[in-house]
């Protein structure tokens, strides 16, 4: 095989790679399972390959190398950094991998899809799956499916539609990138009347899908998304006929639906409570992710752990376990601070000055009219997919998603790559030295995903085995430490397995005490793993009630309580442990501090406040 079929096969590898991962990780859930990135694992490292070969089949081989490049190289750089300094290197790892893989994609798709034809292929596979999901989340709407595949759909969710996403919200992101790239390419572009059509009418039915998502921010988002969109061109005269009847189409459908779907009018009514104040749950979060960034300024708290510093300074009201802080911007601040997050805004702001340096390239405008350009369908539709998604980043967590970082990584590296049509000047020539030096880090990269991906493939099998309903509980319990000695950094999988062991050890049968200390070990190991958890130091504390040395346990109530001092769940478990102290009005004063925060679905407290008023009707010599 001669090197120029060699090159052009390993290119249309790398097509083919980038396209299936923009297919498959919108329809596995957003790509947010184990499984997934051990699946873009292996994927990264077969583009990595193909890239690495296509270095040295090329002839006169150049690199676009704009200046954005050398920031996301920076904040690449900075991501290993963060990760070195974290305290739960496991969390930190999750967040690393994902982060490496877009870079990967990022540099891929720069170097290896700049053909035009190649950029067609990305919108149409694009718009495709958007369609798909569309149709899918429509029928979930219509039918009031509560399910997602065969999958329950979480309570929270029901009434709205979430396609093949885990959160309807994540879902009107995605359609939030796709849909300005289809009117675009049916308004602007110069493909056959056929094809604009259909892509017309698919821009309609992802209108739709974002409908029945009733996602608040993605309603907005998309609306100041359309009015940039159309206001662009209906001062243009060659396409001004064509957007108006489309700005119409969409603007019939959203009031019709507004008018008459009872579950969007609820949920935009939500937006503020009875005093008029703006009533979301996300803000209980925004106001500690700002602690957390101002307490870690420079660098962040680590990356992925937000949600382990939340704890320590969460207020009265919010009592869920937030995961991300619902904007993407403070998200940064808070992980990475003021050094990420410049970083960031870097990438930005370079990208909108690479656009406006690029438009009148690609718009093909003269003093007399606008001729339908493919190019200028792309960079206009993608700039403003771009800004619906950083604005729909300051409501959400969308950059977390790998589904919608995906398609955000790889239409920022095309548009990015226009700017060959606006100048020369960023192209370089790397020589053999510099391919051979850029092997190395290809090289490091390929065997770094392949081992990680290869065991987070093996760990993910493992605890699914242990997850099946038909297992006795010593199975489930050898499955996990299997699963721990694939995975020996997962705090997760101790604080199971410890939980398993005190459960069978309060059961009171024979040999219970080895049971519990059994439990304190894997207790101690999550701790170990995960300091920020409080919930393996209040039941390492009840294990040691259980073993009749309460003095010890105090000491660990102690620190679950600095660990998450304002949950509702913190609360029940220190009346627990003064009822074990037989100090009974402390333990009621514990238990209603707890139901006052949670009043239902809280059976700790709500028993034991039972027992403890029996307990002080008594006379304090018989209780």
């Amino acid at each position: 095989m001669d090197r120029e079929k060699l090159d052009r096969w390993c290119e249309w590898g790398i097509l083919g790679l980038i396209l299936g991962t923009l297919v498959y990780a919108p329809l596995a859930f957003g790509a947010t399972r184990p499984l997934d990135l051990a699946v873009l694992l292996g994927v990264s490292s077969a583009v990595l390959v193909l890239w690495g070969i296509r270095f040295w089949t090329r002839d006169n081989y150049r690199i676009l190398w704009a200046p954005v490049c050398w920031v996301v190289l920076a904040f690449l750089a900075f991501s290993i950094f963060c990760y070195l300094h974290s305290r739960v290197e496991y969390a930190a790892r999750m967040d690393l991998l994902k982060i490496l893989v877009y870079g990967v994609v990022f540099f891929a798709t720069l170097d290896n899809l700049n053909k035009q034809e190649w950029v067609q292929a990305v919108v149409f596979t694009l718009v495709a799956v958007g369609v798909c999901i569309s149709f899918y989340a429509v029928y979930q709407f219509i039918t009031a499916s509560k399910w997602i595949y065969n999958v329950p759909q979480p309570v929270g969710y029901h009434g709205r539609a979430s396609g093949t996403y885990i959160c309807p919200n994540h879902l009107a992101g995605f359609l939030e990138l796709v849909l300005p790239l289809a009117l675009a390419f049916a308004i602007t572009s110069r493909l056959k009347p056929l094809y604009k059509v259909l892509l017309g009418y698919s821009a309609l039915v992802m209108a739709a899908g974002i409908a029945v998502t009733i996602s608040r921010g993605g309603y907005a988002v998309t609306a100041i998304g359309m009015l940039a969109f159309f206001g662009i061109l209906l001062f243009n005269r060659a396409y001004r006929l064509p957007a108006i009847i489309i700005l119409v189409l969409l603007i019939a459908g959203g009031a019709i639906f507004a008018n008459r779907s009872l579950i969007s009018q609820r949920r935009i009514g939500q937006t503020r409570d009875m005093k008029g104040n703006f009533g979301d749950g996300r803000l209980f979060y925004w106001g500690p992710a700002i602690v957390i960034w101002r307490e870690h300024f420079w660098t962040g708290g680590g990356l992925n752990h937000f949600d382990f510093l939340f704890r320590e300074h969460r207020n009265e009201v919010s009592q869920g376990r937030p995961v991300r802080v619902h904007n993407d911007f403070l998200n940064t601040l808070a992980d990475m601070g003021i050094i990420g997050f410049t970083l960031v805004l870097s990438c930005w702001t370079l990208l909108l000055l690479g656009i406006l340096r690029t438009w009148r390239f690609v718009s093909r405008t003269n003093d007399i009219s606008t001729k339908p350009s493919n190019r200028f369908a792309f960079v206009f539709g993608a700039s403003i997919s771009l800004l619906i998604i950083l604005l729909h980043s300051a409501t959400d967590f969308n950059m977390h998603i790998p589904a919608n970082a995906l398609v955000t990584v790889v239409l920022f590296a095309l548009v990015t790559g226009h700017l060959r049509f606006a100048t020369e000047r960023f192209w370089a020539d790397p020589r053999v030295i510099g391919r051979a030096l850029a092997m190395l880090p290809i090289g490091a990269a390929i065997f770094y995903f392949s081992q990680k991906g290869i065991r987070l493939w093996h760990e993910d099998r493992l605890e699914r085995r242990a997850d099946q309903y038909n297992l006795t509980d010593s199975e489930q319990i050898e499955f996990r430490k299997l699963a721990y000695k694939v995975e020996p950094m997962n705090y997760d999988t101790t604080y199971w397995i410890g939980q398993a062991y005190r459960v069978k050890s309060f059961d009171g049968d024979l040999g219970y005490e080895k049971l519990a200390e059994e439990a304190m070990i894997w207790f101690g190991r999550g701790i170990a793993l995960n300091p920020y958890d409080g919930n393996n130091y209040l039941y390492y504390g009840m294990c040691l009630h259980w073993l009749k040395r309460p003095m010890e346990a105090s000491e660990y109530f102690k620190k679950g309580q600095a660990a998450d001092p304002a949950s509702a769940f913190t609360y029940a478990m220190l009346g627990w442990h003064y009822f074990q102290l037989h100090q009974y009005e402390k333990a009621q004063q514990w238990f209603l501090k707890s139901i006052w925060k949670v009043p239902e679905n809280n059976a700790t407290a709500q028993i034991y406040l039972k027992i403890v008023a029996e307990k002080l009707a008594l006379p304090p010599n018989l209780r």
